[in-house]
């Protein structure tokens, strides 16, 4: 029982060892830990990233086409910069038509439909007028 404070050769490498992994172990742990970025402002991706801020500018444009079968579409709008105004509609040749005019600004987009379509009836839903003048008959007697 001479060596009993001893330790052997490949009792102290094993310490040895362990102590290195553990040692290696813990470092790795804290550098991935601290170079985490964690949650960023979800600027990355489509879409994501710097976009230069243009002023609003006032502008105007429309159009109006008629088909040789009678079909009817127009579409006008026109800004100050702040306030969005404009009407779209179509007739077609059997007379079916939508009118809508439209505002959109600080308080929204709003609409009033105006239409002869089959299948509507008057109603005000989400800031949209519908005002309705289809014939409620059978289908396909609506002339």
């Amino acid at each position: 029982m001479k060596d009993q404070g001893k330790t052997f050769p490949e009792e102290g490498t094993y310490y040895h060892w362990q102590k290195i992994f553990s040692f290696i172990f813990v470092v790795f742990g804290i550098t991935g830990i601290l170079g985490y970025p964690g949650y960023d402002d979800g600027s990355h991706g489509y879409g994501g990233g710097y976009e230069p801020k243009y002023p609003p500018h006032p502008y105007g444009f429309g159009y109006e086409i008629k088909d040789h079968l009678g079909n009817q579409q127009y579409r006008k709008e026109h800004s100050d910069g702040k306030k969005v105004i404009g009407s779209y509609g179509f007739t077609d040749a059997h007379g079916i038509h939508r009118l809508v005019d439209y505002v959109a600004d600080e308080h929204g987009f709003r609409a009033k439909v105006r239409t002869n379509e089959p299948g509507t009836a008057n109603q005000d839903p989400a800031n949209v007028h519908i005002q309705s003048s289809a014939y409620h008959g059978p289908i396909g007697d609506y002339h």
